[in-house]
């Protein structure tokens, strides 16, 4: 029953995401109840991991260490409307770098999905230098502007979706097969949807050369 409440909630969000006449209010409720999924709910499903994070500083920790120890594919989905997870959940300066570092090396030698929305410039000079770097593993995609809250996460390896955003005031990892599952297939779902901007080695022009005139 846990996960089929989890579900019915992510198909929420992705209705809301494409309705034009919710109320702000039941949107931003719907958002914060989702982020701070209950440990209570989740620990009654048979054989879940879950970790809850004392502070953001613990919790982007964890994300640079299981960023590095990914094996298989990352699937990144912190498109806020704020400036990206680091600067979201006010992290020093040092463990920013570090996270930023961890997702160059990851994306040459694993797949790395990545989803955006172009808000400030930061977005867009982060997009140029994952672009620079050319990581045959990087991929990515966007969407115009939205004003509704996004639901943040990051899944690594398919085996453990990391709660990481900026509404919530916990931040989770969660390990268990049928809600990663779940993610995996709302992530999947976002980006078909998305505007590729590159995938692989190939680097969609005409949308880069749209999203870069938008901010000169």
């Amino acid at each position: 029953m846990s996960s089929i409440g989890i579900y019915l909630a992510l198909e929420r969000i992705v209705f809301l995401e494409h309705s034009q006449n919710m109320n702000q209010e039941r949107i931003e409720n719907l958002t914060y109840e989702i982020n701070n999924l209950s440990s209570t709910i989740i620990n009654s499903l048979d054989g879940v991991e879950l970790r809850e994070f004392s502070s953001t500083v613990s919790g982007m920790q964890y994300v640079i260490k299981r960023v590095k120890q990914a094996k298989k594919q990352i699937d990144d989905l912190t498109w806020s409307q704020a400036l990206g997870l680091a600067r979201d959940l006010n992290i020093t300066e040092s463990l920013e770098k570090q996270y930023q570092d961890q997702i160059t090396n990851a994306a040459t030698k694993i797949p790395y999905r990545e989803i955006f929305i172009f808000q400030t410039h930061d977005r867009v000079e982060k997009l140029k230098k994952r672009l620079d770097e050319q990581s045959p593993g990087y991929s990515c995609a966007y969407y115009d502007k939205t004003e509704i809250p996004l639901l943040q996460f990051m899944i690594i390896d398919g085996s453990e979706v990391i709660l990481i955003s900026d509404h919530a005031k916990k931040h989770l990892a969660i390990k268990q097969p049928h809600i990663v599952h779940m993610f995996s297939e709302y992530y999947e779902q976002i980006w078909k949807n998305a505007k590729v901007i590159k995938y692989g080695k190939n680097i969609n022009k005409t949308e880069l050369n749209k999203i870069l005139t938008n901010f000169n």
